[in-house]
């Protein structure tokens, strides 16, 4: 009788054995390191976005990209890395990788500017300027977040956190 089991290439087939009959605690692997890479970025973005857009009504467009914006673009966010957007630490290398995961990236990164845009209570008029509006705002907190913790001078750092927090309202004013 085993303690413990580890199955090489993710779990055995049915034939060997039954998934429900197992009685020991075992370690399943990824069949490659890019599945695992697409699974723990989905995760990550899973168990964040929420958290980070919340579920509060926002009065206003400008007043939702204030909020948002306030809340990623903070200190406290720069310096807990634990809680850390993976669109951040994964934005340069997402484009030297394998297709499935650019596709990944692609299909969270939709997922979350569509939780940006998607705010109860605004008008539906407006929907395709908030869309460009939340592609520009994304961009300009993944940016402004990276390069705050790329620094090693911590005014600075706080210089460009408080600059990209100032320019979200009036990204979101540009058009009106």
């Amino acid at each position: 009788e085993l303690a413990a089991g580890g199955a090489f290439y993710g779990m055995p087939p049915e034939q060997a054995a039954k998934a429900a009959d197992v009685k020991i605690p075992l370690q399943g692997h990824f069949a490659n390191k890019d599945e695992l890479a697409v699974a723990a970025f989905r995760h990550a973005l899973d168990q964040n976005r929420g958290r980070w857009v919340g579920d509060g009504i926002d009065p206003s467009w400008p007043d939702r990209l204030i909020r948002l914006g306030r809340r990623y673009l903070s200190t406290a966010h720069r310096d807990d890395l634990s809680a850390s957007c993976a669109f951040g630490a994964l934005a340069s290398d997402a484009g030297r990788s394998p297709p499935d995961f650019r596709a990944a990236f692609e299909q969270e990164l939709k997922k979350s500017l569509r939780a940006i845009r998607e705010c109860p209570g605004l008008p539906e008029d407006g929907e395709q300027d908030r869309a460009e509006d939340a592609i520009a705002f994304l961009a300009l907190l993944v940016g402004g977040i990276g390069r705050s913790r790329a620094v090693a001078d911590r005014d600075f750092s706080d210089r460009i956190l408080s600059v990209c927090r100032d320019a979200a309202p009036r990204l979101a004013h540009a058009g009106n």
